[in-house]
């Protein structure tokens, strides 16, 4: 009986032309007035399939003939499907699954009304033997049906089509598919969201319809702000991987485009900014060097929000130091003599700003895209390949940040909406900028570090 075939719902007249078929072969089908009979005598087991069918089929009609007792054959059949073991087939394949229809596609003639409207009163012996079953229904006959189940399947990070397939529950009723729209506005209710919880937005989103897909995005983009975004890498590798075609991404708001731009840009400068930070606690520094890093990390805070993309390379003497707790992927840099440095190497679209973090020179190096040999797929770099591909350099020395900011502005890299622009120097520090040694002594080790590169 357990085995039995999922009975189609909506054509039980087929199942009763089957049966008054085989009355000409001596199998007798108990009317309704009979199956009752044997239920309160405690034969329900001995009530065939093809009899609860006519049984369920027939109700509504006896019901209205019998109004003072369709209460209590509804609990009746209630009651022996959950608690008698050899009827199943009855709670799981009759009466639940046609509840599921009765809410989820309202289809009100799959079951008689009685039984639908005796389901709360056994709630608590159906939590028992089928708790997710039940806290589907109960989901789907509330108020915001497609709200609250989605909330449970992401209570058992499933798709809602997935959560009615293990309860072996009709898994295509629209309800299924329409609640996917409500996916977001559930997951920005967690406060804060884990991993798990994050991976299944992303299985939602990825079973959209693309234009709900599209709404949805704009959701996330528009209401989640770009200081939390940084908590959500693989949110924002989706984002990336998703919406990198033009056509896609110029389906969102501008709002949205805008907010995706900053969310990039906010999540590359995080990994720029967690690299210093190690480089800084793990690694030992001059105290100029150190200086000099906290600086750049600062500097470079400012222009977050036009960070496209970020390749950080590290030395092996790094990686066994500071490797393991990077969470952005990084290449190994190449030996090749020159000072042992970490590299980051940032995208700004028609710009690549490289950053050599130590050594004498540790300049910043400006490459046009169209001169960078696509440096952000190749997997064997070395300071020396990126010094011999050109471009313009600047130092890091006394008012740097000034005339390197004046510098990003003629290659048209501005700084983040609201953020200030440096100080310009005085006359006494202009002076004392343009006479300082070590000014000139790192123009001196910046060619000598290109003329070996060439070599």
């Amino acid at each position: 009986m357990k085995d039995l075939v999922n009975i189609p719902p909506l054509k039980p007249k087929n199942l009763l032309q089957i049966a008054n078929g085989l009355e000409d072969r001596d199998l007798k089908i108990r009317n309704i007035d009979e199956v009752i009979e044997a239920i309160e005598k405690n034969n329900a087991q001995n009530v065939t399939p093809l009899e609860w069918v006519s049984c369920l089929y027939n109700k509504t009609q006896w019901d209205h003939e019998h109004p003072t007792r369709a209460v209590e054959t509804a609990d009746l059949i209630w009651n022996e499907a959950i608690e008698n073991q050899y009827l199943d087939y009855l709670l799981n394949q009759l009466l639940l699954h046609r509840l599921v229809l009765y809410y989820g596609d309202q289809q009100e003639g799959v079951l008689p009304f009685s039984l639908v409207e005796r389901f709360p009163q056994f709630d608590n012996k159906l939590q028992i033997k089928k708790k997710v079953t039940v806290a589907i229904i109960k989901a789907i006959r509330s108020s915001k049906p497609k709200e609250d189940l989605c909330k449970l399947s992401l209570d058992y990070l499933k798709l809602p089509i997935e959560l009615l397939k293990q309860e072996k529950l009709p898994d295509w009723i629209s309800i299924a598919q329409e609640c996917l729209d409500k996916a977001v506005s559930v997951f920005l209710n967690i406060n804060p969201p884990n991993n798990e919880q994050v991976n299944w937005l992303l299985r939602c989103l990825n079973s959209m319809q693309i234009e709900i897909q599209i709404q949805a995005v704009n959701s996330i983009l528009t209401e989640i702000s770009v200081d939390k975004c940084t908590k959500f890498p693989e949110l924002i590798d989706w984002l990336k991987e998703n919406y990198k075609s033009r056509n896609l991404r110029y389906r969102l708001t501008e709002k949205a485009q805008r907010a995706l731009s900053d969310w990039i840009g906010a999540v590359n400068y995080a990994e720029f900014e967690k690299l210093a930070i190690l480089v800084l606690k793990g690694l030992p520094l001059e105290k100029w060097e150190r200086n000099q890093l906290e600086r750049r990390r600062v500097f470079w805070e400012k222009y977050s929000d036009s960070f496209k993309n970020i390749k950080i390379l590290l030395p092996k003497q790094s990686i066994n130091v500071i490797g393991d707790q990077l969470t952005h992927n990084f290449d190994v840099l190449q030996p090749d003599g020159s000072e042992s440095s970490e590299v980051c190497i940032f995208d700004f679209g028609d710009w690549l700003v490289v950053e050599i973090f130590r050594g004498p020179v540790a300049e910043t190096r400006l490459l046009h895209a169209n001169q960078s040999n696509n440096i952000f797929n190749d997997p064997n770099l070395s300071i020396k390949k990126i010094r011999r591909l050109g471009g313009e350099t600047h130092d890091h020395k006394y008012v740097w940040q000034y005339f390197c900011q004046q510098w990003l502005k003629t290659k048209g890299i501005y700084l983040n909406p609201g953020k200030v622009d440096e100080t310009e120097p005085d006359e006494k520090q202009l002076r004392k900028r343009n006479r300082n040694s070590k000014l000139t002594q790192w123009k001196i080790d910046l060619k000598k570090a290109e003329d070996q590169a060439s070599q």
